[in-house]
């Protein structure tokens, strides 16, 4: 049931035979085939929820001069995601200029917080939740990379995830 809604939800958003249908099976392709995210619908929570950071050390991005991608992540709430996400950014992304927009839904968490604990990122604090959509819009309009990059905050991505996307949209 859920499947089919989801399914229904796509064809919806992205239309057959459009520019965005296009995109968007480019990108659903790009990620099946590269297996680069580690979050498997089956995994019971309570693995997933062992692999989440618990320590929110501040951690620092480098400069994010000439991006060539710019990674948009709209937020509401969750900071445990939104931190374990980031910090996998950190940590696993070489070889690719990017910078980071945070789109903070007007979270009423930790996340509020998230301009002291992690530096060297955009935040961009919205006064009400304008949604997924219009948030990813947001961050649009303020990226500086040639290539958009929209990520959920519960994503953990894995070594050599960005090159291998760009290096596929290069490809193309």
């Amino acid at each position: 049931m859920i499947h089919r809604k989801l399914q229904l939800s796509y064809h919806k958003l992205f239309p057959t035979g459009t520019f965005r249908r296009h995109c968007g099976d480019f990108v659903a392709i790009c990620l099946s085939k590269l297996n680069l995210f580690n979050l498997d619908p089956d995994m019971p929570a309570s693995r997933f929820d062992a692999s989440l950071e618990t320590d929110f050390a501040p951690i620092s991005f480098g400069p994010a001069d000439n991006p060539e991608v710019t990674i948009i992540i709209p937020v509401f709430n969750k900071f445990v995601f939104t931190y374990t996400c980031l910090k996998s950014i950190l940590t696993k992304t070489e070889d690719v200029r990017y910078e980071v927009i945070v789109l903070d839904n007007a979270s009423t968490d930790k996340t509020i917080e998230l301009k002291s604990i992690v530096k060297n990122i955009t935040v961009v604090r919205n006064e009400k939740n304008l949604g997924f959509v219009e948030a990813s819009n947001l961050g649009a309009k303020n990226a500086r990379g040639k290539y958009l990059l929209f990520l959920n905050n519960d994503t953990k991505v894995q070594d050599g995830w960005l090159k291998a996307l760009v290096d596929t949209a290069k490809d193309e």
